[in-house]
C-alpha cells in the first residue's frame, strides 16, 4: 500500500511541477485563451472481486475445471502531452488474496493522434481434474499457472464519442477436455489435454464512457454518469493440441484425430456497467464508478470431420466467464 501511495503523490506533484516551470512567456502569450499544458497527468486505483466459471463442456464430460475466486487491487495511470496528440499509459492488477505485490495482470499502451497501441499479459492459475481414461503418461490432476497475451490496434475516429474499432491478436494456454468425434457420430468420449494452445486474431468494437468522462476537463462533466465499458471481438486463428493427448487418442481409443492444429472461432466480449460520479477537489477532477465487470471467451472448434473408422474429430472446451463487483477511483490533475 506504501508503494502505491507513493506513485500516486508522484503522479499528482507531476503537473505542479509542469506549472512553476513553465515558460513566462509561454503564459504572456495568450490573453484571452488558456494554452494547453505541457503535459496532463491521470491516474486511478481500485478493487475487483473476480469469480471465474467453465461455461460449457462435452457432452460426456469428465473434467473438472476450478480457478479460485479472487480480490485484485488495480493500480492505472496516463501520462499525455497534448500540443503533440501522445498519451503514455498503464494498469495492473494484483493478487490480494495470495502473492501479495505481485502483478497478475499487465497492459500499457501508446497513442497517436486517433490510433492506440495496447498490449496486455497476464496468468491463468488454477486446477484441473480429469476423471475419464488416461494413459501412463497422464495426470489426472494438473495445477496450472499459464501465460496469455494480446497485442491490440484501436482507432478512436471521433473526439467527441468515445467508440473505437481495430484489431486484436490473442495468444493463450489452458488445460482442456477434447472430445473425439467418430464419422457419423455428434459426441463421444473425452481425452485430456493440459497443453492446449490457442492463438487468432480478431476485429474488435468498443466503448469507454468512464474514462472518457474522468479526463474531461470541462465543469459540465461535473456530477452523475455512466461507468460504462464495452467491447467485443469476433476472431478466426489456429490452436495446437498437445502431443499426450494426441497419443491418448490412439493408445486408449484407437482414434488418431484428423488434426493436430484445427482452426478456431473466436468470441471475446469484455464489460462494465455501473455509475459513477465526477467531482472537483481544487484543480483535480476525481471520479468515483461502481458497477459489475465482466469477460467472457468462447472458442468455437473447426476440425476436419472423420471420414473412416480409424479417425476421430478433435472438438476442444476451453470456454469460459470471468465476472465480480468493481469499484474505480480516477482522477485527472
Amino acid at each position: 500500500m506504501q508503494k502505491i501511495l507513493s506513485v500516486l503523490l508522484l503522479l499528482i506533484s507531476l503537473p505542479l511541477f509542469a506549472q512553476e516551470t513553465a515558460s513566462p512567456t509561454a503564459t504572456a502569450s495568450t490573453t484571452n485563451k488558456k494554452s494547453d499544458p505541457l503535459f496532463e497527468v491521470s491516474a486511478g486505483i481500485g478493487f475487483r472481486d473476480t469469480t471465474w466459471k467453465h461455461i460449457e463442456s462435452a457432452d460426456n464430460t469428465t473434467m473438472d475445471f476450478r480457478i479460485k475466486r479472487t480480490t485484485y487491487s488495480i493500480i492505472e495511470g496516463d501520462f499525455s502531452v497534448p500540443k503533440i496528440a501522445t498519451k503514455l499509459g498503464f494498469n495492473a492488477y494484483q493478487d490480494m488474496d495470495k502473492n501479495i505485490g505481485k502483478i497478475k495482470q499487465f497492459a500499457g499502451y501508446l497513442g497517436f493522434s486517433k490510433m492506440t497501441l495496447k498490449t496486455e499479459g497476464g496468468k491463468f492459475a488454477g486446477h484441473a481434474h480429469f476423471s475419464g481414461r488416461i494413459t501412463s503418461a497422464q495426470k489426472r490432476d494438473v495445477d496450472f499457472d499459464q501465460k496469455y497475451s494480446l497485442y491490440q490496434v484501436e482507432i478512436w475516429p471521433m473526439d467527441e464519442i468515445p467508440l473505437y474499432f481495430g484489431l486484436r491478436h490473442t495468444k493463450w494456454k489452458l488445460p482442456t477436455e477434447i472430445a473425439l468425434i467418430d464419422q457419423g457420430r455428434d459426441s463421444g468420449p473425452t481425452v485430456f489435454d493440459v497443453d492446449f494452445e490457442t492463438s487468432f486474431y480478431s476485429l474488435i468494437f468498443g466503448t469507454d464512457s468512464f474514462k472518457y468522462l474522468a479526463t474531461r476537463k470541462e465543469d459540465d462533466s461535473l456530477g452523475w454518469g455512466l461507468m460504462a465499458l464495452f467491447e467485443v471481438g469476433f476472431g478466426y486463428g489456429k490452436s495446437k493440441i498437445g502431443q499426450k493427448a494426441q497419443d491418448a487418442s490412439v493408445e486408449l481409443f484407437n482414434k488418431r484425430m484428423t488434426e493436430k492444429n484445427p482452426a478456431v472461432m473466436a468470441l471475446h466480449t469484455t464489460g462494465q456497467l455501473g455509475p459513477s460520479y465526477k467531482f472537483a477537489l481544487g484543480p483535480a477532477r476525481l471520479s468515483l464508478g461502481v458497477g459489475y465487470d465482466w469477460n467472457l471467451l468462447m472458442v468455437i472448434n473447426l476440425s476436419k470431420e472423420a471420414q473412416n473408422s480409424t479417425e476421430t474429430s478433435p472438438v476442444a472446451y476451453p470456454n469460459f466467464v470471468y465476472h465480480g463487483p468493481i469499484v474505480r477511483l480516477y482522477g485527472t490533475f
